[in-house]
């Protein structure tokens, strides 16, 4: 049986076992402020839309694509709000004294991706996105630091049908689950 006293666990306690331990041993139990634990049921729940979203982007000629969690803090500067660079931002140092910076959105990742690549990418690009983001905003019901948000973007089209293509994609995600044209 595992207690609180154990300073060094028999060998036959796993490592999953001696954190627990530790985490017993915290001051919480508790996430930070404004960050989220995902349990089983609760990701089983986020899975179920964000496979719906995936299902639906992929039908309207989508491509998933992903960037870094950590990006330099100067990607951003001219490319966001100065609310989030100023204020809301989530940074760090790395071992060369540069600047960290938690995605607070994708967009100037998707950028960077689109122009290292843009004599080789096939133009106009339909990406989508589903990732986590971070704000150091103050936590409220319903808005926390760390977030879940969808992107679509049409990169390399300047025609209104590509505006009115991801209001579509919009609209089919609502359908899929199980908005009405009454909501």
């Amino acid at each position: 049986m595992l207690t609180k006293t154990h300073i060094y666990p028999p060998f036959y306690v796993t490592i999953a076992q001696s954190a627990i331990i530790t985490a017993m041993k915290t001051k919480s139990l508790q996430p930070l402020r404004g960050f989220n634990d995902r349990y089983p049921e609760d990701m089983s729940i986020l899975n179920a839309i964000f496979d719906t979203v995936k299902s639906v982007a992929l039908l309207c000629g989508f491509q998933q694509y992903d960037g870094p969690i950590v990006e330099p803090l100067e990607l951003y500067v001219g490319k966001t709000s100065r609310e989030i660079l100023e204020e809301q931002a989530f940074t760090l140092p790395d071992k060369n004294g540069n600047t960290l910076m938690l995605r607070p959105e994708v967009t100037p990742s998707l950028a960077r991706m689109i122009a290292a690549k843009s004599q080789v990418l096939p133009m106009p690009v339909r990406y989508f996105n589903i990732g986590l983001r971070y704000r150091y905003e103050a936590p409220q019901r319903g808005r926390n630091r760390e977030f879940y948000q969808l992107d679509f973007d049409i990169i390399g089209s300047d025609s209104l049908i590509a505006d009115i293509e991801i209001l579509n994609v919009a609209v089919q995600i609502f359908l899929k689950l199980g908005g009405t044209e009454k909501d």
